[in-house]
């Protein structure tokens, strides 16, 4: 079961709001805001709210920018969503509710339902419901913009399983500060502040929250991360999920800077083929790294998740189509795709 840390608050919502507003996180959130996130002042903003300490911290913060005397942000509304996988949600939702009642901001509570049946990611699809619900209620309220309360373990914990994954650049650039989400903009304005910090925020004001146990279950590859190597590694080298999360602001140029070197060559409008006197000047690294991509797209296009595609295949391909050996050679990248390679030019095929 989730457990609630309760406490009695400040007195009065003035209390609450002068406090929060003067919290260091309040100027660094506003910073985060305008800087990383391309917040303008008096814009209209939507806070999922889960009822945990990260997010909590994040609705009264924003409550206290909304409510200064040359307010920040426009307009606040939180949404929470019931994905009703657990006995206590309905009650946690109803603690969010006392919370937005508390900051006399308007709350709307969404119950979905999650696929949880055999071939199901119960996680997977929990996140994709609540992203559908909290895009559709944006739009309806013609927000600028919807955020969610990540922080710096949070992308630790996507960079180190990304380097499990042997993702490349981008994959340890996640996630970003801002991101499309159907028709509305999803925004981490928290991701250079730590998890302790916002718990000691939330502590220091006396603000009840919820510990859901879905995040400490060392089952599940989020809970092993965060139960048994983040604090370790934290511990062996405190503020290193801050110092990562800066970190992945830079592997973030680098993932842009590449895509432009590799978007005229392998971006979505370019055929199938390559000169192969293109690859060797591109050489083998950037040519694998643009077929991985390509392989990647068309995978995505025909449903399927990942294509196969290994990074030690697809190095012996490209290696083989910047060499100056002209005898045909094919390479198998499983779900219908080959990669021929004759004396001239490289292809992807469909296979029969």
């Amino acid at each position: 079961m989730s457990h609630q840390h309760a406490a009695a608050g400040p007195g009065s919502l003035a209390d609450l709001l002068r406090a929060a507003g003067r919290d260091p996180l309040a100027a660094e959130l506003q910073r985060a805001l305008r800087e990383r996130c391309g917040v303008g002042a008096g814009s209209s903003l939507l806070v999922g709210c889960s009822g945990g300490p990260d997010s909590v911290a994040l609705t009264v913060l924003l409550a206290a920018l909304s409510r200064r005397r040359t307010p920040f942000v426009g307009s606040l509304r939180v949404v929470h969503v019931d994905h009703g996988l657990r006995p206590e949600s309905a009650a946690e939702a109803d603690d969010v509710r006392r919370l937005g009642a508390r900051l006399e901001l308007p709350v709307e509570v969404h119950r979905v339902e999650v696929p949880t049946g055999p071939g199901h990611n119960v996680a997977e699809a929990a996140r994709e419901v609540r992203y559908a619900q909290l895009s559709e209620a944006a739009v309806h309220h013609g927000c600028d913009g919807i955020l969610t309360a990540h922080h710096a373990e949070d992308r630790f914990e996507t960079m180190v399983h990304a380097l499990c994954r042997g993702a490349g650049v981008d994959g340890l650039a996640q996630p970003r500060w801002v991101r499309s989400l159907g028709n509305a903009r999803l925004m981490r304005p928290l991701l250079a502040i730590s998890r302790v910090a916002l718990r000691d925020f939330c502590e220091r004001l006396d603000l009840p929250f919820l510990d859901a146990p879905d995040n400490r279950d060392p089952g599940t590859v989020r809970g092993f991360l965060r139960e048994e190597v983040l604090p370790r590694l934290e511990s062996r080298w405190p503020g290193a999920g801050v110092r990562a999360s800066a970190a992945a602001d830079r592997l973030a140029v680098a993932a842009d800077v590449l895509q432009q070197a590799l978007d005229p060559h392998f971006g979505p409008s370019h055929p199938l083929e390559w000169d192969r006197s293109l690859l060797r000047t591109l050489g083998p690294d950037l040519t694998a790294t643009g077929w991985r991509q390509v392989l990647l797209r068309l995978a995505s296009d025909d449903g399927v998740l990942d294509g196969g595609v290994g990074s030690t295949r697809l190095m012996e391909a490209a290696r083989a189509a910047c060499d100056e050996v002209p005898d045909p050679r094919s390479f198998d990248f499983g779900s219908n795709r080959l990669l021929r390679i004759d004396s001239a030019r490289a292809r992807i095929l469909r296979e029969a």
